[in-house]
């Protein structure tokens, strides 16, 4: 792609993460149901991602072309502008992407040094309360080995192919009823695919690091997913004020030293919403049922019909678009791809004179 039209799809795509995220919030359930919550902020998740797929690799459509009236030597002057503010914007963009990715790549080595130097330790599953035994015994697939290590200060989870628990050493001999909370509580993660949810939450700040939704994306569903967990403990039938105490006891230690992947320990915003939150649970326990299912079906359906016309948004910043052209070209990665299969789609505009940079250049 040239740097016009990488111009034309960054101004799309930012337009188009910001309607997302807007309706989602609008459109969205509060934090009161945990699971709604989640399923909400992972449906907006992945639709951000299918949009950045489908604008790099398919074509999209074009509904109006506002540069047609403008003078040859006008348009020409705004392509020349267009195209280094294009191209500027694709190294910034990889640039970022490549620091990101950096960033992550130094936070799982540490994580993956903190795995090799963590012991491994054998708990007595008898000793177990009751509740977490029913946790441990409702999803069998997922049973996590658990590890104690100096390196840490808080609790984590982790799962690239087998689930993991890392203690703080101080934690584990100190054996009670809070060490049940933290192992319960990262179960929760585990079973409920956290880690994968986390995996495309990065992909996703990879992909769109400089978008300033994406930051509220990111918090909303980590504050989900530790709602989900939080709700599991106290469904579990653990007093509130006991696991409210050891939420606090952990995030009253010393901040993680790296960034940990499922960590147990709240930012201190954050703990004053999930505090909040299970006072209100505790407080009056049937209210975050009392949605109408009504209501909520028609506000999913406002939401699927406002993501529908949000991929289909168009900002027409290509002063070279042809103004035959109803879409774009096929971008050529996909027209290679579909040629490998005798595939032929149009990698090119409708010819039209004004559309030809050179022509135009040629003639003035």
């Amino acid at each position: 792609m040239t740097g016009i039209v990488w111009l034309e799809f960054f101004a799309t795509l930012s337009l188009q993460l910001f309607l997302v995220v807007a309706f989602t919030r609008l459109l969205g359930p509060d934090f009161r149901s945990s699971w709604r919550h989640n399923r909400s902020w992972m449906a907006c998740l992945l639709v951000m991602l299918c949009i950045v797929i489908l604008g790099l690799f398919l074509p999209k459509p074009f509904w109006f072309h506002p540069w047609t009236h403008l003078r040859d030597e006008t348009r020409l002057t705004i392509a020349e502008v267009e195209s280094k503010i294009g191209n500027g914007l694709l190294v910034v963009w990889v640039t970022g992407m490549g620091l990101v990715a950096i960033r992550w790549s130094v936070g799982a080595y540490q994580i993956r040094s903190i795995l090799c130097r963590a012991r491994r330790v054998e708990l007595d599953r008898a000793a177990f309360s009751e509740p977490l035994q029913r946790v441990l015994d409702s999803d069998s697939s997922v049973v996590p080995f658990i590890y104690e290590s100096e390196h840490v200060n808080v609790p984590f989870c982790y799962q690239l192919q087998t689930p993991v628990i890392v203690i703080p050493k101080s934690l584990l001999e100190d054996r009670g009823e809070e060490l049940d909370d933290i192992i319960m509580h990262e179960c929760v993660h585990l079973q409920s695919a956290h880690p994968m949810q986390l995996f495309l939450q990065r992909l996703l700040e990879l992909a769109c690091w400089y978008h300033p939704s994406i930051a509220t994306v990111s918090r909303q569903l980590s504050l989900s997913r530790e709602f989900i967990c939080d709700d599991c403990v106290a469904e579990s039938g653990r007093p509130t004020a006991k696991y409210l105490s050891t939420l606090v006891k952990i995030a009253n230690t010393r901040p993680p030293r790296v960034e940990l992947s499922l960590g147990f320990a709240p930012r201190a915003n954050d703990l004053l919403i999930r505090v909040s939150r299970l006072a209100m649970r505790e407080q009056d326990d049937g209210h975050r049922n009392t949605h109408s299912a009504h209501a909520t079906r028609w506000k999913r359906a406002l939401w699927c019909i406002a993501i529908v016309v949000i991929a289909l948004i168009d900002v027409p910043l290509n002063v070279l678009r042809s103004p035959y052209a109803s879409t774009s070209p096929w971008p050529k990665p996909t027209v290679q791809l579909l040629d490998a299969f005798n595939i032929r789609v149009p990698d090119f505009e409708p010819y039209h004179h004004s559309t030809q940079i050179s022509e135009l250049r040629d003639d003035l």
